[in-house]
């Protein structure tokens, strides 16, 4: 079920960019809340989630989180 969910959430954040309704919901949070909730993840559905749209997430203030999750999973500091 938690696949299901954060694969219902990676769609809309991909369909933002067609979607008038999509893009004003993913406007609504503050990148504090975009951090919170990746960083709630497990390591394994966050790199998911981020799969293909660490340009959307960037957007939406998610950086930090990002690089945090490219250092752990390579261990390559930047």
């Amino acid at each position: 079920m938690r696949w299901f969910i954060c694969n219902q959430i990676h769609r809309s954040l991909c369909n933002q960019e067609r979607s008038e309704n999509d893009r004003q919901l993913w406007n609504s949070f503050t990148a504090e809340q975009i951090n919170d909730f990746l960083l709630s993840l497990k390591q394994e559905e966050r790199a998911s989630m981020l799969l293909d749209t660490v340009e959307s997430w960037g957007k939406l203030g998610a950086d930090p989180v990002i690089l945090q999750t490219f250092t752990e999973m390579t261990g390559i500091n930047v």
